[in-house]
């Protein structure tokens, strides 16, 4: 859709929170059995990485990073994920777009369908990558680079270390908050591209449009989305909490707690990927005019007898 276009359409309100968030429960929930082979893939993936840093990091290095492992192990681990990445995303978690699509129109396709959905869009979808990951980070890394700049103009004597700490705040503030804001409007373009098989420009520009038209209603409820998954993952992070809390009061350095942790960890991961898909799917189904179209006119068997709202969305 065309900017024209987009603006002459008529702008279809927000469901309310409350409705959001059970729709995005549902949602996800509703994924797990059609995507299970994946999320069984994603899990593996998350233990796999858990695993490597708790038995590769060296218990009596005194420097000490995240959940106290070492900064070799870090590194290493980093590098890993940035070459198992791009398959991730392609094969695995880019497909739950079509997926969830799908479930929103009633009528569910397989997750290796969805996987080649992704695939036939695999160039644009690099394309709108890149395109986005210049929108985020570029000016940003310009502004520094600047800052690095114009600091190396003056003699060393002249930048004591007071004054670089305070030129790195104020240029951080600035950058991180403008990060935010621009990936906050450009959420849709991924969705936008695959689903509707937009230009990797195109659907950047669509999805600016989008949010523009309900950019205090998204937020709003990105921010209750996001509060609501913060009081679930310190939920289901307690019972390690206790443990870990024995662990560091009687001086144990049993690796077992370690490789407990790690598996414990991987199952929140997975068990929270599919609302956090969730929530981007729900939002654009409920602003994109795509939603009104034929389509979508598909109705689930098993929930037609349930009863209708106002949002196009059902609520289980």
């Amino acid at each position: 859709m065309s900017s024209e276009e987009l603006a002459g359409a008529p702008r279809r309100p927000l469901p309310p929170v409350s409705e959001y968030l059970r729709s995005v429960f549902a949602l996800g929930r509703r994924s797990f059995g059609a995507a299970l082979p994946a999320l069984i893939l994603l899990y593996c993936y998350h233990l796999l990485m858990n695993l490597f840093l708790a038995l590769s990091s060296n218990a009596s290095n005194t420097i000490a990073y995240g959940h106290g492992y070492d900064q070799e192990a870090l590194l290493a681990s980093i590098g890993i994920r940035a070459a198992f990445y791009l398959p991730l995303l392609v094969l695995i978690y880019t497909p739950f777009l079509p997926l969830q699509d799908a479930i929103l129109k009633g009528a569910p396709r397989s997750f290796a369908t969805c996987a080649r959905i992704v695939l036939e869009r695999f160039f644009p979808f690099l394309i709108s990558g890149f395109a986005q990951i210049l929108l985020v980070v570029g000016p940003p890394a310009l502004l520094f680079g600047g800052m690095m700049i114009l600091i190396g103009m003056f003699p060393a004597s002249a930048r004591p270390e007071s004054i670089l700490q305070a030129l790195a705040i104020v240029t951080l503030f600035p950058c991180v908050l403008y990060a935010v804001i621009v990936a906050l409007f450009i959420m849709f373009a991924t969705p936008a591209l695959v689903l509707e098989r937009r230009g990797p420009l195109a659907s950047i520009r669509q999805s600016f449009g989008l949010v523009s038209r309900h950019f205090g209603g998204i937020l709003r409820r990105l921010v209750a989305l996001g509060f609501l998954l913060i009081v679930v993952g310190i939920f289901l992070s307690l019972p390690y909490s206790i443990v870990a809390g024995i662990v560091m009061a009687t001086g144990s350095e049993n690796p077992g707690f370690a490789i407990a942790r790690g598996i414990w960890d991987a199952a929140i991961s997975t068990l929270l990927f599919p609302f956090s898909v969730a929530s981007l799917m729900v939002l654009y189904r409920a602003v994109s005019p795509a939603a009104q179209s034929a389509e979508a006119g598909t109705v689930d068997p098993a929930l037609a007898e349930r009863p209708t709202t106002g949002s196009p969305f059902v609520f289980e």
